[in-house]
């Protein structure tokens, strides 16, 4: 069977698939996961959706200007800051105590009074006690009559619109390498790039994860099983393992669509009832709405495949360290080496971005163990080419098959190995001498 390694993986998938589905514990895995996913934008709406998403002004029908300045204000000024037209605006020389009395009995009205005081000028806001006016809305009504009162001064000083946008612009200073100058004008700058970066890490060390103690655990299960013994007749090593790890996928893949199912279902019945505006606020909070709206289908498509090659390659690493486990206690020494490997591309994802070196940038996109933490995002951030993104792909395919290959032998010279967890130096000595007999007595591994 040397010429069909990987036949039978799809019966094995299948096979273990259905009696996975079986256990109980499996189906209230995806129960968990469906009211999670219920669940979350519920929690989501309480966390983020603040008060100002609730908060509407208050309908104010009469506004009364007194100026106690010796300069001219305009009342229409104050007029066009509330927009409507409903607000009238009247000029008054009433004292406090008589804006006291009018206001008591006017719940819609407030008044502005504009003084000097040490060179500047202060905008007063009064309003009733008892009136239509409190609170947060006091606060936003302050902050109209403080940007009326700027737009007069503006007014007097003879100063137009494009001149206030002038006077208004902020001015930065910046330092650059002349060289750094055309890779910034083709790319992403630095910080977004490591926002969307740090993102997709986190997306490959959960899938990952996810699975990588459930492979570990399976490959060590079925090593002290008889049933191993009877499905290694019909199929290779490797293919049994990469069944077992397609098997896997699936299962992830059908948890995140019931998760996501399950939160688009409940963020359906949120819209019905309402504005879902505190998903945004929940997106803008970690920085992620504007990369969100600038991936499209072919983005997605990328990150989709660049999550397969990396599952792959974790996955097989995860079937070699699961496969030198004879006992329990092997496998936190089995899930260290994983995570070994999973560290030195997720620091990689972290630092170089940060970096903004070409070279560095395209080295890591094509070493395997830290391609698989940031190659689709170096090519979405202009930072990589097409060329070099499918080169990256190719070799990581490779490196996929390899690994697969590596591990189905790993697994079938370690089926009958009950000693202590292997070093890599022990390991590769061991798959040595076991070719050599293969090739001294021309056995299959089959």
């Amino acid at each position: 069977m040397k010429n069909n390694t990987f036949r039978g993986a799809l019966t094995v998938a299948k096979y273990t698939l259905t009696q996975h589905y079986k256990s109980l514990s499996v189906k209230i895995i995806l129960l968990v996961l469906a009211i999670f996913g219920f669940a979350s934008v519920p929690l989501l709406r309480v966390v983020f959706e603040t008060g100002e998403d609730k908060f509407s002004l208050p309908e104010i029908r009469q506004v009364y200007l007194r100026n106690d300045t010796d300069m001219e204000i305009e009342p229409t000024v104050f007029q066009e800051a509330f927009g409507d037209g409903k607000a009238e605006v009247t000029v008054s020389e009433s004292s406090d105590e008589a804006f006291g009395a009018v206001l008591a009995s006017e719940p819609t009205s407030i008044a502005y009074v504009i003084s000097e005081e040490d060179d500047d000028l202060c905008v007063r806001l009064l309003y009733a006690k008892d009136g239509e006016v409190s609170g947060q809305s006091a606060d936003v009504l302050s902050s109209m009559g403080v940007d009326a009162m700027y737009q007069v001064l503006l007014n007097t000083a003879g100063v137009n619109e494009i001149q206030k946008q002038t006077m208004l612009a902020s001015v930065y200073g910046d330092v650059k390498e002349i060289a750094d100058l055309h890779t910034e004008s083709q790319g992403a700058d630095m910080e977004a790039h490591s926002s969307l970066n740090l993102l997709y890490c986190y997306l490959v060390i959960f899938v990952s994860m996810l699975s990588m103690s459930y492979i570990i655990s399976l490959t060590l299960e079925e090593k002290t099983s008889k049933l191993v013994d009877t499905l290694l007749v019909s199929v290779s090593p490797t293919a049994l393992l990469a069944g077992k790890i397609l098997s896997v996928i699936i299962f992830v893949t059908v948890g995140i669509l019931v998760l996501a199912g399950s939160f688009g279902v409940s963020l359906l019945m949120a819209k019905s009832q309402g504005s879902i505006d505190f998903l945004t606020t929940a997106l803008e909070s970690v920085g992620a709405m504007e990369i969100i709206r600038s991936i499209g289908l072919k983005e997605i498509l990328l990150l989709i495949t660049a999550v397969l090659l990396a599952y792959g390659m974790i996955a097989f690493i995860a079937s070699i360290f699961g496969s030198c486990c004879s006992k329990t206690e092997d496998v936190q020494y089995a899930s260290m080496g994983v995570l070994i490997v999973v560290m030195i591309g997720y620091f990689a994802g972290l630092i170089i971005p940060m970096v903004e070196n070409k070279a560095a940038t395209i080295v890591a996109s094509l070493f395997p163990p830290t391609a698989m933490f940031m190659t689709p995002v170096n090519y979405i951030c202009g930072k990589i080419s097409l060329p070099v993104l499918l080169a990256s792909y190719a070799i990581q395919a490779v490196c996929v098959v390899v690994l697969a290959i590596l591990a189905g032998k790993v697994y079938h010279m370690m089926i009958l190995y009950r000693g202590d967890f292997p070093k890599m130096k022990q390991l590769f000595k061991m798959l040595r001498e076991n070719q050599s007999v293969k090739k001294e007595g021309g056995a299959d591994e089959t």
